[in-house]
C-alpha cells in the first residue's frame, strides 16, 4: 500500500505530461468521439491533485482497520497483536516509572481501538481519553464490534465535523466543537480535558 501512495502520484504526474503532449502537439485521435473524450479527460486532470490526499486518508483508514481486523493473527498482513503487545509495553513501562493514577493513554483515531481492545482485555490499568474515535461509529455501528468495559476512567472526545468519530454509549463524551479527524493534538481542549481524570 505504502508503495501504492508513492506512485500514484508520479503516475498521475506522467500521465498529465502525456496527455498535455498530446494537446500541445494536436496528435490526438482523428476520430471525433475519441478527440472528445480526450479533452475530457484534460480538463479533469488538474483535479486528480485535490484527489490524491483524499484517497491516501480513505486507503490509510481501510488498511488498518482490515489489517487489525485480520480473523488470522499469524498471517503476515496481521498487525492486532503487535499493536496490542506495543500499547501494553508501553503502558507498563509508564505505569512503572510514574504509577498507575498518573498514567492518561492518550489514543486518536485507531489507536483508541487498539486502546479501547487492550483495556477490553482488562491490560490497560490506567485512565483513557480518546479523541476522534471510531469506537462506536465504525466498529459498533458498522461492523458489530463491542469495544467497551468497565474499568479506570474513560472519556471520549469528538468534532461535529470529524466524520469518523463520534460520542460512544456508556462513556464521558464531550464535543470540543468543529473541526475535522485530524489536528486533535493542537486543540488546547485537550489539556483541559486531562483535567477531567483525578491524579
Amino acid at each position: 500500500m505504502r508503495y501504492a501512495l508513492t506512485i500514484a502520484p508520479l503516475a498521475l504526474i506522467a500521465l498529465e505530461t502525456y496527455l498535455l503532449f498530446i494537446l500541445g502537439t494536436g496528435a490526438r485521435s482523428s476520430v471525433t468521439i475519441l478527440a472528445v473524450y480526450e479533452l475530457s479527460v484534460l480538463r479533469t486532470l488538474p483535479l486528480f491533485g485535490w484527489l490524491a490526499g483524499p484517497f491516501a486518508l480513505v486507503l490509510t483508514v481501510v488498511g488498518e482497520v482490515l489489517f487489525f481486523l485480520q480473523p488470522d493473527p499469524l498471517h503476515p498482513s496481521s498487525i492486532r497483536r503487535e499493536c496490542l503487545d506495543r500499547l501494553a509495553a508501553a503502558v507498563s513501562y509508564a505505569i512503572r516509572e510514574a504509577g498507575a493514577q498518573e498514567v492518561v493513554v492518550i489514543a486518536h483515531s485507531q489507536g483508541s481501538v487498539i486502546a479501547a481492545e487492550l483495556r477490553r482485555q482488562g491490560k490497560l490499568p490506567c485512565a483513557l481519553l480518546t479523541l476522534g474515535s471510531p469506537v462506536f461509529s465504525l466498529y459498533k455501528g458498522f461492523l458489530a464490534i463491542e469495544l467497551r468495559s468497565g474499568g479506570p476512567p474513560w472519556v471520549n472526545a469528538y468534532r461535529d465535523g470529524d466524520y469518523i468519530s463520534g460520542p460512544i454509549a456508556g462513556v464521558p463524551n464531550k464535543n470540543i466543537g468543529s473541526g475535522g479527524h485530524i489536528g486533535y493534538w493542537k486543540d488546547p481542549q485537550v489539556n483541559r480535558l486531562l483535567q477531567l481524570f483525578p491524579t
